[in-house]
């Protein structure tokens, strides 16, 4: 059939970490999401359904056998008092996307959904700078959902979070860092020397570090 790859699975749940280092968070969440082209209101939609939620570059036990470099998955924990046709409702809003592909489930002490979505074109290419590690090459022009389709530079889909007065928002390292701004590589050369580095300077370096497979990947091992 045209739709197999479509297909909900069951799994059974190994190791699943929901890292909330950044804001409750992962980084693949923070930078990624708003290359999945939501609905604005959808977030909001979220938080009255899940309790937790990020994004993930893989899974080690990922049942979907076509899974590439491309794709990334959405992991989903409900609240234990939000309804069945809500979740319904969300799940069909998922799978509903035009980048969905395959959608599974892990099996344990909790539930999580996770929806597998694909990017192409200058979106591919934003996730892999993304996956390298190399920040400051994602500052790549695509179209976003901002209640109506906009072309824009990717980093400037951050720049309402780039005043000094959102400064303890991750989102606001997110624009200085793919903007690669005076600013935040004032602060990574301080940083360095504070640390005892002279070798490098931030016009050497990304402005954020690589990717840890422990928060990034959902079920890693070591």
């Amino acid at each position: 059939m045209v739709f197999l790859h479509k297909i909900s699975k069951m799994v059974l749940e190994k190791r699943v970490n929901f890292c909330k280092k950044y804001e409750a968070h992962n980084k693949t969440f923070w930078f990624m999401y708003p290359l999945l082209g939501f609905e604005l209101d959808m977030a909001e939609y979220v938080r009255k359904v899940v309790s937790k939620s990020n994004l993930y570059i893989s899974d080690k036990d990922c049942p979907y056998n076509e899974y590439t470099d491309n794709m990334i998955i959405y992991a989903l924990k409900y609240k234990d008092y939000s309804l069945e046709e809500d979740r319904d409702m969300l799940k069909a809003y998922l799978t509903s996307n035009d980048k969905f592909v395959y959608q599974y489930k892990i099996e344990g002490e909790d539930v999580i959904d996770c929806f597998i979505f694909e990017f192409k074109e200058e979106k591919a290419k934003i996730y892999e700078c993304f996956r390298n590690g190399d920040y400051s090459k994602m500052d790549i022009l695509t179209s976003v959902n901002a209640g109506f389709k906009k072309d824009v530079k990717y980093g400037d889909i951050f720049k309402s979070f780039s005043t000094q007065e959102k400064e303890d928002k991750y989102a606001h390292k997110i624009f200085h860092v793919v903007k690669k701004t005076d600013l935040q590589k004032l602060k990574f050369n301080n940083w360095l020397k504070h640390i005892g580095v002279y070798k490098y300077t931030a016009n050497d370096l990304e402005l954020e570090s690589k990717l840890n497979p422990l928060e990034e990947i959902l079920r890693y091992e070591y």
